[in-house]
């Protein structure tokens, strides 16, 4: 899905390229896309493990599984982009209301060669709950109560990733 264009006023508009795609269990889709001017520089094989790992953790997630009804049902869009430094992912509602999509930034260096692959999906993960609040309450005065969550949340997905890796090598 080459083509698509993410309208952002605070970003900048970007054409971007879909790498990856999964429906979900709920009837809707994940979809990665990068920023096609920086799309030479991802790593296909980091976004489809991250992609695959980030929905298996969505789906089971007894916290996120019965929550998980963004704004506007259809496709989740993960956009690749360069985000300002120290910043590895973003949930802009201006974007989501721009384009009327369900929108989460992740800064494409954590898909590059030999990145970790945990690391990305973990950032998936903690966006996607941003996504999630968002949907239910747009106002930004929970922001405190909105960002604890969301690092709850990735942190019991690495968690559940550190288990699964103990018993792959036990």
């Amino acid at each position: 899905y080459t083509g698509l264009n993410i309208n952002d006023s605070l970003l900048g508009n970007a054409e971007v390229a879909t790498i990856f795609e999964r429906p979900l269990k709920d009837g809707n889709s994940f979809f990665i896309s990068v920023d096609t001017s920086i799309e030479r520089e991802i790593d296909k094989s980091v976004v489809t493990n991250a992609g695959n790992n980030a929905i298996k953790f969505i789906e089971n997630s007894v916290i996120l599984k019965d929550l998980a009804k963004p704004k506007t049902p259809g496709i989740v869009y993960v956009i690749l982009r360069d985000l300002e430094e120290d910043v590895l992912g973003l949930t802009a509602p201006n974007a989501i209301e721009e384009n009327q999509k369900n929108i989460i930034y992740v800064d494409y260096e954590l898909f590059k060669k030999n990145s970790d692959v945990d690391r990305a999906a973990g950032i998936i993960v903690h966006e996607f709950q941003h996504l999630i609040n968002y949907s239910y309450d747009n106002i930004e005065h929970q922001t405190m109560l909105n960002e604890g969550i969301s690092s709850y949340i990735e942190g019991e997905f690495y968690k559940i990733k550190e288990r699964e890796n103990k018993k792959k090598k036990s």
